[in-house]
Protein backbone atom coordinates (compact mmCIF):
# COMPACT_ATOMS: atom_id res chain seq x y z
CA UNK A 1 0.00 0.00 0.00
CA UNK A 2 1.33 2.82 -0.97
CA UNK A 3 0.66 5.77 2.12
CA UNK A 4 -1.23 9.16 0.60
CA UNK A 5 0.68 12.67 1.11
CA UNK A 6 -2.24 15.42 2.70
CA UNK A 7 -1.43 18.51 0.99
CA UNK A 8 -1.38 21.07 3.51
CA UNK A 9 -3.37 24.48 2.51
CA UNK A 10 -2.19 27.80 2.01
CA UNK A 11 -3.01 29.74 5.02
CA UNK A 12 -4.62 32.30 2.65
CA UNK A 13 -6.52 29.64 1.00
CA UNK A 14 -7.49 27.78 3.89
CA UNK A 15 -11.35 27.27 4.22
CA UNK A 16 -11.95 28.36 0.55
CA UNK A 17 -14.54 26.27 -1.53
CA UNK A 18 -13.57 23.98 -3.90
CA UNK A 19 -16.17 25.34 -6.61
CA UNK A 20 -13.52 28.48 -6.97
CA UNK A 21 -15.76 30.56 -5.81
CA UNK A 22 -13.83 33.16 -3.57
CA UNK A 23 -17.34 34.82 -2.18
CA UNK A 24 -17.59 31.63 -0.18
CA UNK A 25 -14.61 32.62 2.29
CA UNK A 26 -14.22 31.68 6.09
CA UNK A 27 -11.94 33.07 8.53
CA UNK A 28 -9.34 30.57 9.12
CA UNK A 29 -9.31 28.20 11.80
CA UNK A 30 -6.93 29.41 14.81
CA UNK A 31 -6.31 26.91 17.55
CA UNK A 32 -7.67 28.08 20.95
CA UNK A 33 -5.52 28.70 23.94
CA UNK A 34 -7.40 27.84 27.38
CA UNK A 35 -6.83 31.09 29.12
CA UNK A 36 -6.06 30.05 32.70
CA UNK A 37 -6.31 32.73 35.29
CA UNK A 38 -3.66 34.59 37.27
CA UNK A 39 -5.20 32.86 40.66
CA UNK A 40 -4.87 29.65 39.13
CA UNK A 41 -1.52 29.75 38.21
CA UNK A 42 -0.20 31.04 41.72
CA UNK A 43 -2.27 27.60 42.99
CA UNK A 44 -0.79 25.56 40.86
CA UNK A 45 2.62 26.62 41.59
CA UNK A 46 2.46 27.29 45.81
CA UNK A 47 6.27 27.86 45.71
CA UNK A 48 5.97 30.40 43.17
CA UNK A 49 3.53 32.21 45.42
CA UNK A 50 5.30 31.69 48.52
CA UNK A 51 8.35 32.89 46.97
CA UNK A 52 6.51 36.46 45.82
CA UNK A 53 5.12 37.08 49.35
CA UNK A 54 8.45 36.41 50.78
CA UNK A 55 10.18 39.01 48.71
CA UNK A 56 7.45 41.45 49.39
CA UNK A 57 7.96 41.06 53.35
CA UNK A 58 11.63 41.42 52.88
CA UNK A 59 11.61 44.73 50.72
CA UNK A 60 8.98 46.28 53.40
CA UNK A 61 11.64 44.95 56.44
CA UNK A 62 14.41 46.34 54.50
CA UNK A 63 12.61 49.48 53.92
CA UNK A 64 11.70 50.19 57.15
CA UNK A 65 15.18 49.27 58.69
CA UNK A 66 16.56 51.69 55.90
CA UNK A 67 13.69 54.43 57.21
CA UNK A 68 14.26 54.24 61.05
CA UNK A 69 17.83 53.01 61.44
CA UNK A 70 19.55 55.26 58.81
CA UNK A 71 22.07 57.89 59.61
CA UNK A 72 22.08 58.12 62.97
CA UNK A 73 23.65 61.19 64.52
CA UNK A 74 26.86 60.18 65.93
CA UNK A 75 28.37 62.70 68.08
CA UNK A 76 32.22 64.11 68.35
CA UNK A 77 33.67 62.79 71.55
CA UNK A 78 36.53 64.89 71.05
CA UNK A 79 34.70 68.02 70.90
CA UNK A 80 32.56 67.44 73.75
CA UNK A 81 35.71 66.42 75.84
CA UNK A 82 37.33 69.66 74.96
CA UNK A 83 34.26 71.57 75.34
CA UNK A 84 33.93 74.01 78.80
CA UNK A 85 30.13 73.56 78.23
CA UNK A 86 27.82 71.71 76.53
CA UNK A 87 23.79 72.97 76.41
CA UNK A 88 21.53 72.16 74.71
CA UNK A 89 19.76 75.19 73.26
CA UNK A 90 16.59 76.74 72.15
CA UNK A 91 17.93 79.27 69.17
CA UNK A 92 16.56 83.04 70.04
CA UNK A 93 18.52 85.63 67.71
CA UNK A 94 20.85 83.31 65.53
CA UNK A 95 22.70 86.19 63.91
CA UNK A 96 23.42 87.48 66.99
CA UNK A 97 23.86 84.37 68.32
CA UNK A 98 21.44 84.56 71.47
CA UNK A 99 20.61 81.37 72.75
CA UNK A 100 17.90 80.19 75.67
CA UNK A 101 19.74 77.33 77.82
CA UNK A 102 17.42 74.44 78.34
CA UNK A 103 19.79 71.47 79.94
CA UNK A 104 23.86 71.92 80.18
CA UNK A 105 26.56 69.02 80.70
CA UNK A 106 29.96 69.54 82.21
CA UNK A 107 30.14 72.99 84.01
CA UNK A 108 28.24 73.31 87.01
CA UNK A 109 27.40 77.43 86.85
CA UNK A 110 23.52 77.09 85.78
CA UNK A 111 23.11 79.87 82.72
CA UNK A 112 19.50 80.69 81.15
CA UNK A 113 21.11 82.28 78.53
CA UNK A 114 23.96 82.74 76.17
CA UNK A 115 25.69 84.58 73.67
CA UNK A 116 27.39 81.79 71.33
CA UNK A 117 29.61 83.27 68.36
CA UNK A 118 29.54 81.20 65.68
CA UNK A 119 25.95 80.09 65.11
CA UNK A 120 25.86 82.21 61.69
CA UNK A 121 27.27 79.60 60.26
CA UNK A 122 24.59 76.77 60.89
CA UNK A 123 21.08 76.81 58.53
CA UNK A 124 18.72 77.48 62.26
CA UNK A 125 15.78 79.15 62.56
CA UNK A 126 14.82 80.95 66.01
CA UNK A 127 12.96 78.64 67.64
CA UNK A 128 15.16 75.48 66.64
CA UNK A 129 16.56 73.50 69.96
CA UNK A 130 19.83 72.22 69.25
CA UNK A 131 22.39 71.26 71.22
CA UNK A 132 26.11 72.76 71.53
CA UNK A 133 29.56 72.25 72.15
CA UNK A 134 30.81 75.60 73.98
CA UNK A 135 34.53 76.92 74.85
CA UNK A 136 34.64 80.14 76.41
CA UNK A 137 37.12 82.63 75.93
CA UNK A 138 39.60 84.66 78.29
CA UNK A 139 37.13 87.57 77.98
CA UNK A 140 33.87 85.97 78.82
CA UNK A 141 32.75 85.42 75.14
CA UNK A 142 31.71 81.99 74.14
CA UNK A 143 32.46 80.28 71.04
CA UNK A 144 31.38 76.76 69.52
CA UNK A 145 34.26 74.31 70.27
CA UNK A 146 36.33 73.67 67.32
CA UNK A 147 37.40 69.45 66.50
CA UNK A 148 41.26 69.36 66.29
CA UNK A 149 42.69 70.08 63.69
CA UNK A 150 44.18 66.51 61.18
CA UNK A 151 45.59 66.34 58.14
CA UNK A 152 41.74 65.54 55.95
CA UNK A 153 40.59 69.44 58.10
CA UNK A 154 44.11 71.71 58.56
CA UNK A 155 41.33 74.41 60.26
CA UNK A 156 39.12 72.28 62.31
CA UNK A 157 35.42 71.90 62.44
CA UNK A 158 32.54 73.20 64.21
CA UNK A 159 29.90 70.63 64.65
CA UNK A 160 26.15 71.15 66.36
CA UNK A 161 23.64 68.23 67.41
CA UNK A 162 20.01 67.81 67.30
CA UNK A 163 18.09 68.04 70.28
CA UNK A 164 17.16 64.09 70.46
CA UNK A 165 17.27 61.39 72.96
CA UNK A 166 20.55 59.90 70.89
CA UNK A 167 22.49 62.75 70.88
CA UNK A 168 21.81 63.61 74.88
CA UNK A 169 22.89 60.06 75.64
CA UNK A 170 26.34 60.23 74.03
CA UNK A 171 26.54 63.66 75.84
CA UNK A 172 25.74 62.69 78.98
CA UNK A 173 28.71 59.26 78.20
CA UNK A 174 31.48 61.91 76.65
CA UNK A 175 30.90 64.54 79.48
CA UNK A 176 31.75 61.85 82.15
CA UNK A 177 35.32 61.94 80.54
CA UNK A 178 36.18 65.05 81.15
Amino acid sequence: MASKKRKRAKPNQANRSDAGDSSTTTTPVEPVVAAIEISDRFAAKPWLTATIILAVVWWIALSLLGLFSANPTTVNRQQIVDSDLVVEATVKDRERGLVEVKQQWIDPNQRTSLTVTGLEEFELNNGDSVVLPITGGADGTFYLTRVQRTNSQPEGKTYIYPSTEVVFRQVEEFATIK
